[in-house]
């Protein structure tokens, strides 16, 4: 635990020193903060430092959303102006985007940058040292069995509430837990490698169209508040029609994977990996 958290902390304090293309370095940083965040998940009910490790990391990657947002809102666009393009007026539609480099321009020139990679960087520098001291409350199995199966739990349950609600929070709060499940497969690899490669190119599959979805969602919002002019105000619903359409195609193609994913009990999958723990390292 000590040693996957110092790698962690370590390599986004390096994406901060290098400084290369912003996008790149606030990407490491929130992946880095989100993994650890899935490491102490895994051993929730034997770390009592949880809720206080879990709001650091949480609020140090927080210090760089709105960096984030403002680029894949680009992107998001990009792509569907991409996939849909020969079905849309693209240079009408291009005030969409237009308007969506404007407002990252400004959010950057608004925000001093440095000082917020700074910021971070004394964080986890921080969390680096707390890290030191971090102790368990049980050893072996039993230091991450709850874990799992509260991690997995959660995402059977985020699973139910997005088929039943339709909405795109619902996924969003699906994917976050899948995420973390993807993690924890990722640290128990080494209990059955083959499995767990497998489960993990699943889990990061799921989690990868559901992220487009979340994607499409802050589009839609984003661009709802912008200013419409009665010129602009047809391609901006034309933009809203293809967010929503591709979301839908998103749901589609995700919940096969999630419905695998998903399929075991957890007490069941956690009594089947704790099995296979004790015949490799009990």
């Amino acid at each position: 635990m000590h040693r996957i958290a110092r790698d962690q902390i370590d390599q986004a304090i390096a994406s901060i020193d290098q400084r290369h293309e912003l996008e790149n370095t606030v990407h490491d940083i929130r992946k880095r903060c989100k993994k650890l965040r899935g490491l102490i998940r895994l051993v929730r009910p034997a770390f009592p430092e949880y809720s206080s490790e879990n709001a650091a990391f949480r609020d140090t990657a927080g210090l760089l959303a709105g960096l984030r947002d403002a680029k894949v809102l680009q992107l998001t666009y990009d792509d569907l102006a991409k996939r849909y393009g020969k079905h849309v007026d693209r240079r009408r539609m291009g005030k969409i985007r237009k308007r969506l480099t404007e407002d990252r321009s400004e959010l950057i020139d608004q925000t001093d940058v440095s000082a917020r990679l700074e910021e971070c960087r004394a964080r986890l520098l921080e969390g680096r040292e707390r890290a030191r001291g971090w102790e368990l409350q049980e050893t072996g199995w039993h230091a991450m069995a709850p874990g799992l199966m509260k991690t997995y739990g959660r995402a059977r349950e985020a699973a139910d509430q997005a088929r039943d609600s339709d909405a795109p929070e619902d996924y969003h709060t699906l994917r976050k837990r899948i995420k973390y499940h993807w993690y924890h497969t990722r640290l128990l690899r080494r209990i059955w490698p083959d499995h767990m490669r497998a489960r993990s190119r699943q889990a990061k599959e799921v989690s990868s169209i559901l992220g487009a979805h979340h994607d499409l969602s802050v589009f839609e919002k984003a661009i709802a508040m912008q200013p419409v002019s009665a010129e602009s105000e047809v391609d901006v619903e034309i933009a809203h029609v293809l967010a929503r359409r591709q979301r839908v195609i998103l749901q589609e193609r995700a919940w096969p994977g999630i419905d695998r994913l998903l399929a075991q009990e957890p007490g069941a999958l956690a009594e089947h990996w704790g099995t296979l723990w004790e015949e490799r390292f009990g």
